[in-house]
């Protein structure tokens, strides 16, 4: 039936992502990076500037840095965290994403930070930095719809080999490839390719028959194809909305007031900002 259906390709999907095994080096507990310790005035200053000019949303950086998912190394720099599960369901960090230090660099892909969504929200989103995790999120809010867990890459498919991120994965309704890996690439090709049989069939229904049609139907194709293959650009799209919405804002004062509930930001309590 078509709900067996549905479930026997969730598991394919799911087995596709997370093919890959854990390294000897995420497995083993005795390797540890210094974490940053940033002082207050840095982390005010870098919460500043992410809003006010990487049109990240005020409670996005918020709910980011209190998951640990963000830190900074100065005002400029934001760091994002990978972890380690521990025996008892802690969380050890292992990793910092963002800084150039050689040891850094080795492990960047090894322990993906997970930006956590809105309970009960069971979307998750894979996508290339931290910085998208962000830009998307934003998105998210400012369309008030709810956060989706998002998952940073760093554009390589063994970052889903962790057994904490293939549960998060595997637990997924819907999980949405935006990073680059090869996995990445064949998801959207395989979506590009829907796309394109649907504008050559809308170019035949408007009756665009011979060579005019065809070119049309290969231009649209092609135009769909070269867009699956770049991916979504977060951070102009953030910035079109953050822009939009300041607009609307100094239009109507009193639009936050009626903003319906439910669409602000939920904490791991369930609290809404």
């Amino acid at each position: 039936n078509l709900q067996a259906l549905r479930e026997a390709e969730k598991a394919s999907a799911s087995e596709s992502y997370c093919r890959s095994k854990p390294s000897p080096l995420q497995l083993s507990p005795g390797y540890l990076l210094p974490m940053p310790t940033p002082s207050r005035e840095i982390e005010q200053e870098g919460a500043e500037a992410l809003a006010a000019q990487k049109h990240v949303h005020p409670d996005i950086v918020f709910v980011a840095s209190e998951q640990g998912f963000m830190s900074f190394e100065d005002a400029d720099t934001p760091l994002f965290l990978g972890y380690r599960p521990d025996a008892g369901g802690q969380k050890t960090p292992v990793c910092v994403h963002g800084g150039e230090a050689a040891r850094t660099e080795a492990l960047r892909h090894q322990f993906p930070p997970v930006l956590r969504g809105d309970y009960p929200c069971r979307r998750v989103d894979v996508v290339s930095s931290g910085m998208d995790a962000l830009h998307l999120q934003t998105l998210q809010v400012l369309a008030g719809r709810p956060r989706s867990t998002v998952i940073v890459s760093g554009d390589r498919d063994d970052a889903l080999s962790m057994p904490h991120i293939r549960e998060i994965v595997q637990s997924a309704e819907h999980v949405e490839r935006h990073d680059m890996t090869p996995a990445a690439r064949a998801h959207r090709a395989k979506a590009g390719a829907v796309t394109r049989v649907g504008a050559a069939g809308e170019v035949h229904g408007q009756t665009m028959h011979g060579s005019l049609g065809s070119a049309a139907a290969r231009l649209a194709g092609n135009e769909a194809g070269e867009q699956a293959h770049k991916g979504p650009n977060f951070a102009d799209q953030a910035r079109q909305a953050s822009e939009a919405a300041q607009k609307q804002a100094a239009a109507d004062p009193g639009a936050h007031e009626k903003q319906p509930a439910g669409t602000g930001i939920h904490l791991p309590g369930g609290r809404i900002v």
